[in-house]
């Protein structure tokens, strides 16, 4: 099952065992490895949202609203690229922006 901490220019997705994932948007250069200190599935913060995927021969799957507050939703499929990174596909439902083999990266 997938777990950790995947992110790229701005992204963060933090994953747990039990299916739970949390994701985030984050800018500035800052160092990124204290967002393991505070995205935690326990805490509540603004910004943040909450989900649940689906980990099955190597596909992830799941589905998140923008962060735009517009109420469409963003669908995300992909697969783990061995421990370190995930590649993901995207459909944004808003405006039918598709995006493919995004690449995260573990934290």
């Amino acid at each position: 099952m997938l777990d950790g901490i995947y992110f790229n220019d701005v992204q963060f997705f933090r994953f747990y065992k039990d299916g739970t994932f949390l994701d985030c948007l984050i800018k500035g250069s800052g160092d990124r490895k204290q967002v393991k200190n505070w995205l935690k599935k326990e805490e509540s913060i603004p910004g943040v949202i909450r989900g649940r995927f689906t980990c099955k021969d190597n596909v992830i799957t799941f589905s998140t609203p923008g962060h735009f507050g517009d109420g469409r939703m963003i669908d995300y499929t992909g697969k783990m690229n061995g421990t370190k990174e995930i590649l993901l596909d995207s459909l944004n439902h808003n405006n039918g922006r598709r995006i493919k083999n995004e690449k995260f990266v573990r934290l």
